[in-house]
């Protein structure tokens, strides 16, 4: 069963980038070994990180052209 959840930070834009960028620069130093989580942890742990991205996605809402390799 698929359930969607709201979830509201009270944080401003500069508050949450600095919140952000804080988290992304720990998961990409020091990912976890998910060989020594559980499948439950290991669930919540991707739970967390899409939680992240969607909540960067709606409050920097400029879309982001993707680099093509070519100009133009």
């Amino acid at each position: 069963m698929n359930r969607q959840t709201t979830i509201t930070l009270p944080l401003g834009k500069a508050d949450l980038q600095m919140a952000a960028t804080a988290v992304i620069e720990q998961l990409a130093t020091a990912p976890p070994d998910f060989s020594q989580m559980s499948q439950e942890r290991v669930i919540s742990y991707t739970m967390g990180v899409e939680v992240l991205c969607e909540c960067l996605r709606s409050t920097f809402d400029e879309p982001i052209q993707a680099f093509t390799g070519t100009e133009g």
